[in-house]
């Protein structure tokens, strides 16, 4: 079978903004966070100070640099601000509702179908992607070549598996843990990419939690071996329904 090497990829929301709020859409508008909210964040900010993360990765836009100050501030300053971990560019349809739009043909088609159809001045499906695709290349393969050289000790156990979760006998290396602050469209596509949900979709993105994803790889090649969700929700990981995000 040959050696495993995992990676935890703990996927963040940012915090709340009064668009969201107010239900409208605004992709890449730069919006800050309400610093009243902020509580939602703190039992997951309780579980992730137990940790320490090989990497740490945020969206560049100003609520989710003010999510990860929030969160980690002292790995916040060194961490990597990337532009590819954007949400969805909605072009003319930021700052607009769903009831603005629910007449406009376009708009229509669009949820229908976002594969095929693009907001105008907005982003193209091939476009969003394909920019979350080669962030996650870069990071794996870094992390890929990390996890080669963090060999767990004798008797060494693996942190961070919640409870329910049996921690692989296999495990050879210690797993390279990533913190990444986003979106909710990346989240969304992020999970359905690694077939945690059928769809975009399928499951709610809620603020306050992180979504993890362990990535493994063997024989040269990576796949999901595992996903929770911290903290535990009382309805159980990644159950429910979405309506396409705004966020």
């Amino acid at each position: 079978m040959g050696t495993v090497y995992a990676v935890h990829l703990y996927l963040v929301r940012h915090g709340v903004t009064e668009w969201n709020r107010q239900g409208r859409y605004y992709g890449q508008t730069d919006l800050p966070c309400l610093p009243h909210m902020w509580h939602l964040f703190d039992g997951l900010k309780s579980r992730l100070a137990g940790l320490v993360f090989d990497q740490v990765y945020s969206s560049d836009l100003t609520r989710c640099r003010q999510t990860l100050d929030y969160l980690a501030p002292s790995v916040a300053k060194s961490a990597c601000y990337d532009h590819r971990l954007r949400e969805y560019h909605f072009g003319a349809w930021e700052g607009r509702t769903h009831s603005d739009l629910e007449q406009d043909h376009l708009y229509q088609a669009w949820l229908n179908d976002m594969e095929s159809v693009a907001p105008s001045g907005g982003e193209k499906w091939a476009q969003f992607k394909g920019r979350i695709d080669q962030w996650l290349s870069e990071v794996l393969t870094t992390s890929g070549q990390k996890a080669e050289q963090s060999h767990l000790a004798p008797g060494e156990s693996v942190r961070g598996y919640p409870d329910s979760l049996q921690v692989p006998t296999a495990a050879q290396h210690c797993p390279v843990r990533i913190l990444t602050v986003t979106h909710g469209g990346v989240i969304r596509y992020l999970l359905s990419q690694w077939g945690v949900t059928s769809s975009m979709w399928e499951a709610p993105i809620h603020t306050g939690q992180a979504y993890v994803l362990e990535l493994s790889r063997e024989k040269g090649g990576w796949r999901c071996t595992a996903s929770w969700v911290e903290p535990s929700p009382a309805s159980g990981p990644l159950s429910g329904h979405a309506h396409k995000a705004r966020s």
